[in-house]
């Protein structure tokens, strides 16, 4: 069975965001990084591994921290 992908770009605030997709993702926070929200480069980073409800899950997550970031 194929598996669903996610994709894509949002504007928050008049900027664009995008996702991207990676085997790992360091965070000096935690080891067991799921997602990640860069302001710097205005990219949402998920990662690879995690089921498509799991996937979406994190990048809920790290959608409200990027609008967060546009609105602070």
């Amino acid at each position: 069975m194929k598996q669903k992908q996610m994709s894509g770009e949002w504007l928050v605030n008049g900027n664009i965001w995008t996702v991207k997709f990676k085997r790992e993702i360091k965070d000096t926070a935690t080891t067991n990084c799921l997602g990640l929200c860069d302001p710097s480069d205005k990219t949402v980073y998920i990662k690879l591994g995690q089921s498509y409800e799991e996937r979406l899950d994190s990048f809920f997550h790290e959608f409200i921290h990027s609008a967060e970031e546009e609105y602070e």
